[in-house]
């Protein structure tokens, strides 16, 4: 329905424009030129589109669904996937007919896979509207890379096509200017001159060939990089973000492909905010307009941030240097990896968060030139499957969207680019700013308290049925480290243990001097307070600390100080 009445809408502009026209310039004696057609997909109200690609396509197509809906049209998508794919490979996949894809297909919002697939059946499965072909990123401004492989895919998909299916060129963008791709040498490591030759190859290539039109995905996004968000599109110095990188190229296709005019685009990813929607929509719209040359952004001064802080509380982000998560490691997960040699030095991490921490409505902010990775957890227990993509959108509201099923989350802060930060320590500590709204803010205020020394024991347990003694001898005992045992006055009622998420502890008790007979269970609560309940009758209590994931705690004798932390009320209050 919605379809139907873009068409409708389409006719009745396009009729009052004849009519508007003849009735104010038109003479009896003038030809009347008849209006231009619809777009030949809205014969039946739905655009269909199929990529024969790679990672780059995958990029290009991830969030046409959600555009295309926004402005009430019904699209179906197919995509032909194998990462880093070459014309030439898709050219003998062709010939051989061979079932070499994952064919990811989205109608609902959803995409779906099936692996082993041929290009052959995607390409007869449906009544493509567009079926788009590309080269892999390294070879895309190679010229000699087209040639015979382009003309026999051409052939070859001419010949299985719907009859009124139009074949176009999807033009990728040149590779962020930091990237350490191993094939950015190819173009003396600049992204103008990789942007030029993939233009100059598209222009000697593709525009002589049977190709339709193209989609010039490469363009929009340099457009982009000329605006205030500079350099700042990809994920990994070549792939797009997942947000706004994916959000200009998807509509750059879109509109590219359908003919509509996406300046009413309300739609928009998870942190990307309405500024960057405007660049986005911009960038798009000149790349269609002038596809072979970057149009510099308006929008090129960074919009101030419209935050009244009065109403916020800044998060105490408890950073630490020259360390990240990695939320896939099995056995790791739970814990930042650490140390000032090899990749742990390009990167300064947070303690993890959990949901209730960060409540909607809370604002992160990071520094041009930097971007966090919001590494994702659903339970601390196991590791995750797939991680956030690196931020470098300078403002980010949380919402529910931001959160997903995600339960905890932590910041790995970087520059763009990864480079080592040896030398640039000040500016990291500061890079990442996270305020938390005052009517949500569930702050401890240590103000009447003090700190309690732990006396912390590494790669030591309390077994409270066994021993008054720590056991550093059993197999296991690097999993944990423990306190020395408190007296009630030592600890005395009032006191408040704050620990941090990803961790617990065995608050390991004693009644008498000897050994006892049961032990209580490990404690994962962020705060408890310690009253005349939780004391009971014993006489002694000592915390064993462990990861909630059992992980090996190597070298974390920094992050251990901050785990767990008993402040015990000052004298007299």
């Amino acid at each position: 329905m919605q379809a139907k009445r873009i068409r409708v809408l389409l006719a009745t502009l396009l009729i009052g424009a004849v009519f508007t026209g003849c009735a104010s310039q038109v003479t009896p004696n003038e030809p009347v030129e008849d209006p231009p057609l619809p777009p030949a997909w809205m014969d039946d109200g739905v655009l269909k589109i199929l990529t024969i690609g790679n990672s780059f396509s995958d990029d290009a197509m991830e969030y046409v669904w959600q555009i295309a809906d926004d402005l009430g049209v019904e699209v179906s998508l197919g995509n032909l996937y194998i990462g880093g794919c070459t014309l030439a490979t898709h050219a003998a996949n062709a010939k051989a007919n061979k079932g070499a894809y994952d064919y990811r297909t989205n109608t609902s919002g959803t995409w779906s896979t099936i692996a082993n697939y041929k290009i052959s059946d995607a390409i007869t499965s449906q009544d493509w509207d567009f079926i788009s072909l590309q080269q892999a990123s390294g070879s895309s401004g190679m010229a000699d890379t087209y040639n015979s492989d382009l003309n026999f895919l051409i052939d070859y998909v001419n010949a299985l096509k719907p009859e009124n299916a139009e074949i176009v060129w999807h033009m990728t963008w040149a590779y962020q200017q930091s990237s350490t791709h191993n094939e950015f040498p190819k173009y003396n490591r600049d992204q103008m001159t990789m942007y030029d030759a993939i233009v100059s190859a598209v222009e000697t290539k593709v525009l002589d060939t049977e190709i339709y039109t193209v989609i010039p995905n490469g363009t929009a996004i340099q457009n982009a990089r000329s605006s205030y968000l500079g350099d700042t599109l990809n994920r990994d110095g070549y792939h797009l973000d997942y947000y706004i990188g994916r959000y200009v190229a998807g509509i750059t296709l879109f509109s590219k492909l359908s003919e509509v005019d996406v300046s009413g685009l309300a739609w928009k990813p998870a942190n990307v905010d309405d500024n960057m929607k405007k660049v986005a929509i911009e960038s798009a719209k000149n790349a269609i307009k002038t596809p072979f040359k970057v149009t510099p952004s308006k929008y090129d001064a960074e919009p101030a941030l419209d935050i009244d802080l009065s109403k916020y509380v800044k998060l105490d982000l408890e950073i630490i240097p020259f360390a990240f998560y990695d939320s896939t490691v099995s056995g790791e997960y739970c814990l930042p990896r650490r140390g000032v040699s090899g990749l742990s030095q390009n990167y300064f991490t947070t303690r993890i968060f959990a949901k209730d921490e960060l409540p909607v409505g809370t604002i992160i902010t990071v520094e041009s030139g930097w971007q966090y990775r919001p590494d994702a957890w659903v339970s601390l227990a196991r590791q995750t499957g797939t991680r956030p993509g690196n931020i470098s959108t300078r403002y980010v509201e949380i919402t529910d969207d931001w959160w997903s099923n995600y339960n905890y989350r932590a910041f790995n802060v970087s520059k763009i680019g990864t480079p080592s930060l040896v030398g640039s320590e000040d500016d990291a500590e500061k890079a990442l700013t996270i305020y938390v709204p005052k009517s949500a803010a569930n702050e401890f205020d240590a103000t009447d308290y003090t700190l309690l020394d732990l006396e912390l024991q590494k790669f030591a347990f309390y077994n409270s049925t066994e021993s008054t003694a720590p056991n550093s001898s059993a197999n296991n005992s690097n999993q944990f480290y423990c306190s020395k045992r408190f007296t009630k006055a030592e600890l005395p009622v009032g006191s408040v243990i704050i620990l941090e998420y990803g961790w617990q502890y065995r608050p390991e008790a004693w009644r008498t001097e000897g050994v006892e007979a049961s032990r209580p269970d490990n404690v994962k609560e962020h705060r408890v307070d310690v009253t005349e309940q939780w004391w009971g009758d014993c006489i002694y209590r000592a915390f064993n600390l462990s990861s909630v994931g059992g992980c090996t705690l190597r070298d974390v004798d920094n992050v251990m100080q901050n785990v767990l932390k008993i402040y015990v009320p000052k004298s007299g209050k």
